[in-house]
């Protein structure tokens, strides 16, 4: 009982611990942040530290703060100045290994796609071989692409091709004057590859998600419904199960996209460089639209 009174005797509810009181004269000692190569405070975009996938860094929405009193042509050339310093410094180029990504990682599904690649590819040749010597003979080409009986003609698509994939052959004796020239040709091309890989799935497994057919739309060189700025995409294709009918799809969207294309008239320098611009210009509008797409 002394014990207790003589540790209550002194003290009143009002009295903090002398502990605390200590704590609060002299306050812990804040560690100092930890600073990148460039002296900033700020975690890198691109280091481990930061935890978070590497992002662009000014890839928001042309309704944010940053765009703010700029016009969509200025918010245009002030996206594509962001790319060209991120390009600059970050591009792989002639990375033969990309190609790889997109093969199956099941090693029979993987067997299955190069089976189909090679039957589907030498089906085409043929195709064309047979397109060329028809158009020789005075044959006029079909912008449908249909037969009589409303079926997709591959005829019909290869005709409409040869402009582009034999050039030397078809009357076409100089490069393309102009880009526009070229996306109708290029779209009849992607049709019948499309065509033939159908061809190659069995009924039965059209209408899975895991058969799907690359398709290209009907309008090229088409600003989509939901970009959020000016930008025009030469080319947009998107994903069909394979159990639907080969043709060129309707409404293009960043949501619905598959994949974009720049197309250029002649491969130099510059008409390079600036396609990649353009593509990874595209990129962003598409994230944006495909909140769960990672590639």
């Amino acid at each position: 009982m002394a014990n207790i009174q003589k540790a209550t005797s002194g003290s009143s509810s009002n009295e903090e611990p002398a502990s605390y009181i200590n704590d609060r004269a002299n306050p812990p000692k804040k560690a100092p942040r930890k600073t990148n190569k460039s002296g900033s405070t700020t975690p890198s975009l691109y280091s481990k530290s930061a935890g978070q996938t590497p992002q662009k860094k000014s890839s928001g929405h042309s309704s944010t703060l940053q765009f703010r009193g700029l016009s969509r042509k200025e918010v245009t050339e002030k996206r594509r100045n962001d790319v060209r310093s991120e390009l600059d410094t970050r591009i792989l180029t002639d990375v033969a290994s990309v190609i790889d990504h997109a093969q199956p990682r099941d090693p029979k599904l993987a067997e299955r796609a190069s089976q189909i690649f090679e039957a589907v590819a030498a089906r085409v040749e043929k195709c064309l071989d047979e397109a060329n010597r028809l158009s020789t003979a005075g044959n006029i080409q079909q912008s449908d692409f249909t037969d009589a009986d409303s079926n997709f003609s591959p005829t019909s698509a290869a005709l409409a091709a040869l402009p582009w994939t034999q050039p030397a052959t078809y009357k076409q004796k100089k490069p393309f004057e102009s880009e526009r020239q070229i996306y109708a040709h290029i779209s009849a091309f992607i049709l019948l590859v499309a065509h033939y890989v159908k061809q190659e799935i069995p009924a039965a497994q059209r209408d899975t998600d895991e058969c799907r057919l690359i398709l290209p739309f009907e309008k090229t060189d088409i600003n989509p419904s939901d970009a959020d700025d000016d930008t025009r995409v030469d080319l947009i294709l998107r994903t069909r199960r394979a159990g639907r009918k080969v043709k060129l799809q309707p409404n293009p969207s960043y949501a619905g996209t598959f994949c974009v294309a720049e197309i250029k008239s002649n491969s130099s320098t510059k008409n390079l460089n600036d396609a990649r611009i353009q593509l990874f210009d595209y990129s962003r509008n598409i994230y944006a639209n495909q909140h769960d797409r990672r590639f």
